[in-house]
């Protein structure tokens, strides 16, 4: 089985984590700049085989509770869509959630609208991960 990696973004900087056996050993860690962004895609180059999983911690994220009438399928899909465009000015790095449904007169749902709304400090390190091609979770 091949490793698992685990990149945790932060304000200050970006740690990388190998995950075996249910622990996690700090594997390096960059500063937030073309350095440590170079110094990044030479760790991946070099042979950091297996998935990535991010997780990031920043204060530019955004949540919001919303209720949507009962959908099913593409018009379900659609309109999420929608809704999440209206909320964030770049909705690339958003998600719903499900949070069940209201039985009140009417049955709707309950979503969580989810969204990083400053997506320039993860794009260059997403970038790296893109171009070596490297699975990310």
């Amino acid at each position: 089985m091949a490793a698992a990696r685990l990149l945790y973004f932060n304000a200050a900087n970006v740690t990388l984590y190998l995950w075996s056996n249910g622990h996690l050993r700090e594997e390096a860690r960059f500063a937030h700049n073309e350095a440590g962004q170079e110094a990044f895609a030479e760790r991946v180059k070099g042979g950091a085989i297996g998935i990535y999983h991010l997780l990031v911690d920043v204060v530019e994220e955004d949540f919001t509770v919303d209720t949507i009438p009962f959908l099913r399928g593409k018009d379900r899909r659609s309109l999420l869509a929608r809704r999440l465009a209206q909320r964030y000015r770049d909705a690339s790095l958003s998600a719903t959630a499900s949070l069940g449904y209201e039985r009140t007169q009417r049955r709707e749902e309950r979503v969580l609208l989810s969204a990083f709304t400053n997506i320039e400090l993860l794009e260059p390190w997403l970038a790296i991960l893109v171009q070596e091609n490297v699975a990310v979770s």
